[in-house]
């Protein structure tokens, strides 16, 4: 069962990145918004995939890096780096928020605070790793897709995705695992593992879509 939802998830959220690139680049922005939104929330639940334990919030981070190379493909890299400084906005918002909205007293009559607040009330630690790994990584895979791009003078597409993708993803295996999760779980190689492996699956499984951008360009691009 889980295992179908992870590809149903996964694929759907592409599909819905793909139309959000068609309709042009605002909504590729609003997109990113949500998708952020969504992964630190999910961020500390852990599910098991094909017999592997794996953090949820890794299908709704990889859409992240596909938007970007999206983004890089198309926009450039200018353009790209804004889209990360936007998804950097989102996550301070949505963690500062949440953080003083459960600081409320709440009346007596209330009964649905507490559940609120287990949802709403995110590890300062799990947000410091987040941060940190975002920014790092995500300039790193805008940089080296840009590389790769002028090493293959534009052409080869599906290496540059997945290859910048896959390394990048590598980076924030190293940084985000140990800094968020080092003395919660006891099996936290295997979870480090299992992660790398879904990551670079994505990577794959995106690939098609990245190139069916070609044929959904938006008017704004001509």
């Amino acid at each position: 069962m889980n295992e179908l939802l992870f590809f149903a998830t996964f694929l759907f959220t592409l599909a819905l990145a793909l139309l959000a690139f068609r309709l042009g680049k605002s909504y590729v922005f609003a997109f990113i918004a949500t998708i952020g939104c969504i992964a630190i929330f999910v961020a500390p639940m852990v599910t098991t995939l094909f017999g592997f334990a794996i953090v949820l919030f890794e299908i709704f981070y990889a859409v992240i890096f596909f938007t970007t190379d999206l983004i890089s493909e198309h926009y450039g890299k200018k353009e790209a780096r804004s889209l990360v400084w936007l998804a950097v906005l989102v996550l301070v918002t949505v963690s500062v928020i949440s953080a003083l909205a459960v600081m409320f007293v709440p009346h007596a009559v209330d009964t649905i605070q507490p559940h609120v607040k287990a949802i709403l009330e995110i590890s300062p630690r799990l947000i410091m790793a987040t941060f940190l790994m975002f920014v790092i990584e995500q300039h790193f895979d805008i940089w080296f897709f840009h590389k790769l791009r002028e090493k293959t003078k534009g052409g080869k597409l599906w290496l540059r995705n997945i290859l910048s993708t896959s390394t990048s993803q590598l980076i924030d295996v190293l940084i985000f695992y140990p800094l968020a999760f080092y003395g919660i779980y006891e099996n936290l190689l295997e979870l480090m593992v299992a992660a790398y492996i879904f990551k670079v699956l994505m990577a794959f499984l995106d690939t098609p879509f990245i190139y069916l951008s070609r044929r959904f360009k938006p008017k704004e691009l001509g």
